[in-house]
């Protein structure tokens, strides 16, 4: 029975092991600062920037900054609350929705229908369409929500 167990012990480690990485390294860059991030997303040269927007709150400025990848089809959003960053948001085609989806249930438990908890923090998955979708067209999107668990 021991090497029964140890067998399956030593598959699942290797398993483990296997799991594909994220194919997008937004939530690793949770508690960076802007400098950082901007700099993350150069060497990547996937996304480009496109714009940035302040607002001023109670605690101080929240700054959020806007990147697009050249078809303008996927787009990546971080928000930094005092310095560092506190969200991040990766829009994509509808289309993209099985594969991301199927990687997040291989790599992290879940917490709820479309949410898991990750080692950067918690992710959100919703499908926007209609009004709702980020889009100019309003085509549907899934938004991915990478947000710190306080």
């Amino acid at each position: 029975m021991k090497k029964y167990l140890l067998t399956l012990l030593c598959l699942l480690v290797l398993r483990l092991q296997a799991a594909p990485p994220l194919p997008e390294p937004v939530g690793r860059r949770l508690g960076l600062s802007l400098i950082e991030v901007i700099d993350s997303i150069h060497k990547e040269g996937i996304y480009h920037y496109t714009h940035f927007r302040t607002e001023q709150r109670a605690l101080g400025p929240v700054t959020g900054v806007a990147f697009e990848d050249k078809t303008g089809t996927k787009a990546l959003t971080y928000v930094f609350d005092r310095g560092e960053c506190t969200r991040a948001t990766l829009v994509l085609p509808i289309t993209d929705y099985e594969v991301q989806s199927v990687t997040y249930d291989l790599l992290f438990t879940k917490l709820g229908e479309h949410k898991w908890r990750t080692p950067y923090g918690q992710i959100e998955m919703v499908i926007l369409t209609g009004k709702d979708s980020f889009r100019y067209d309003h085509q549907p999107v899934v938004s991915i929500d990478f947000s710190r668990v306080q």
